[in-house]
């Protein structure tokens, strides 16, 4: 087998392998494939634990997520991060920007202890913070489905 085929049949059946488990598993992106960067993923998984525990006013646990959440989203917006064409640096910055909001309107709701508007916040964070997976899914799916260079 050569070396392409090679490659090739690998990248097929991790993909048919990562389907497999991300249908069965519930999530929406699976990640193992991406190049995502984990502060996204701990908002993401923050946010859903915000969505869980605000309902059931379990505000000690709410606060310590929301706070994890902040240090994620400051992790990220460090320049580690850099798009690589002009189009897509504004894109990602307007998402930040929807994320930054969120997150005013999530802490709010938090010290509020406003059950309902913290979850919305919440969804809204989570709504953002999905928007820009999008932004690092679409570079390996770029990536994978390029043909290969020789």
């Amino acid at each position: 087998m050569s070396r392409r085929s090679y490659t090739s049949m690998l990248i097929l059946l991790t993909c048919v392998g990562a389907g497999l488990l991300g249908s069965c598993s519930g999530r929406r992106y699976d990640t193992r494939l991406s190049n995502t960067p984990p502060a996204l993923l701990q908002l993401d998984q923050g946010a859903q634990a915000v969505i869980a525990a605000a309902p059931e006013a379990r505000w000690p646990q709410v606060y310590r997520y929301v706070q994890t959440m902040e240090n994620a989203w400051k992790d990220y917006k460090r320049p580690t991060v850099v798009a690589w064409d002009e189009s897509r640096q504004l894109w990602e910055r307007n998402l930040r920007g929807e994320v930054d909001a969120a997150m005013a309107r999530l802490r709010e709701a938090a010290l509020a202890r406003d059950a309902t508007a913290t979850a919305n916040a919440a969804r809204d964070v989570d709504t953002a913070v999905l928007n820009l997976f999008e932004f690092y899914e679409t570079a390996v799916t770029q990536a994978i489905s390029a043909p290969p260079t020789e």
